[in-house]
């Protein structure tokens, strides 16, 4: 059943000259399928590492892990409150026109968690800089990481009350989205404060953050160089030191053998002499030789501490660089559509695919930090291994 102001945008859509592009079984054959698969990854993700974080209570007393379930559930937010009203859309056109105050809520939701995601990422990069730029000199407790959230939450809440309330870009429906967002158009100003914040802020914010972390591991690479050069040359004259004393000792020793005497007394005192020197000096070079010993695993157990911690911040590096990409490639094509909507009227397709590469960032964050992260890693293999040893059971008995 259509309500009166669905049918007026139907025929009114009907009536224009432009070919309505939705209506082509296989385009919306592929939106239904790309956005289903979008939902169902998204979903899948952002819950299993939600879940992770809850279970573990390793996890859960990592400060850095806050912050991840702070995008976490922000992108969930964008999964639940946006994605799937565009899926029904999809299927029930115009709906939403209906539903005035649902379609507000939809665009209110749609703001905060895009918003809410820009700024989380934002701040698990601040993060990430203090800790391995500062070597956690700069102690970040518990109420610091909370009080982060909560600054990034009041931008994403100032950013989205205006469009709700309709002081400025007021929350309409949009057929290229298929859900409610603000109406760009008609306000520039929201929009250029909008471009601000998300290109301006956020993503200099990332890549500064992150290329601080890239300095600080080429520091730290060459450091380890130099130590390690330090410790070779150290290892080779101590090792020639100790082969000039071996050498002095044989000398010793062959120099008080040489000198005999007629006399049997003296003989023994200087074979007695001579024996006591060698055992002498066998104790030493044993001594020496338990030292370099002890040295080479103090120092194999640092090398491989330095380099442990120089892989970690190479990941935390890659992962930035990733995270980074990701953003500015998923949210662009969004941003400049919206943008030529002020001056012109871009396609359907082309919307619908903006906004689907957006959504797509949604289902991109918690991949790349699981994949990335050593605990989600483990975490989620013992789970798996769960799973195939279970359905292996159930095959067996059947």
């Amino acid at each position: 059943m259509l309500c009166q102001a669905q049918e007026s945008w139907l025929a009114n859509l009907s009536r224009e000259n432009d070919v309505y592009d939705n209506q082509h079984e296989f385009l919306l054959v592929s939106e239904v399928f790309s956005l289903v698969t979008i939902i169902l990854v998204a979903f899948v993700a952002n819950v299993s590492i939600i879940t992770a974080i809850q279970r573990n209570s390793r996890l859960r007393r990592h400060h850095y892990h806050l912050l991840i379930l702070n995008l976490n559930i922000t992108d969930l937010c964008l999964c639940v409150g946006s994605m799937l009203f565009s899926l029904v859309d999809l299927v029930y056109e115009g709906y939403l026109l209906c539903y005035p105050v649902l379609c507000r809520i939809n665009g209110m939701v749609s703001l905060m968690a895009s918003f809410g995601s820009f700024s989380a990422v934002a701040l698990i990069s601040i993060y990430r800089c203090l800790i391995i730029v500062s070597e956690r000199r700069i102690r970040i407790r518990r109420c610091h990481v909370i009080a982060m959230i909560t600054f990034g939450w009041s931008v994403t809440l100032l950013m989205s009350i205006p469009p709700t309330i309709g002081v400025t870009a007021p929350i309409q429906y949009s057929h290229g989205t298929h859900h409610c967002s603000p109406s760009w158009q008609d306000s520039r100003a929201y929009y250029t404060m909008s471009l601000v914040l998300g290109y301006c802020v956020t993503l200099p914010t990332m890549v500064t953050s992150y290329g601080l972390i890239v300095l600080k591991v080429k520091r730290s690479s060459q450091r380890i160089r130099e130590l390690r050069d330090r410790e070779t040359k150290m290892s080779t004259e101590f090792n020639s030191s100790l082969a000039a004393s071996k050498q002095q000792y044989k000398t010793a020793a062959i120099v008080s053998s040489g000198n005999t005497s007629s006399s049997p007394r003296i003989d023994r005192c200087i074979n007695t002499t001579s024996d006591s020197q060698e055992r002498h000096m066998e104790e030493e070079i044993e001594g020496e030789t338990s030292s370099i010993s002890a040295e080479e695993t103090i120092s194999y157990t640092a090398e491989r501490k330095r380099h442990e911690y120089r892989r970690q911040q190479k990941q935390v590096a890659f992962t930035g660089m990733l995270l980074v990409l990701t953003t500015t490639v998923c949210w662009s094509p969004y941003m400049v559509v919206q943008g030529c909507k002020i001056t012109s009227r871009p396609g359907h397709a082309m919307e619908t695919f903006a906004m689907w590469l957006a959504y797509l960032n949604a289902a991109l964050d918690p991949i790349i930090y699981s994949m990335f992260d050593r605990q989600f890693r483990q975490i989620f293999d013992r789970h798996l291994h769960k799973i195939h040893s279970g359905c292996s059971c159930c095959c067996r008995q059947m």
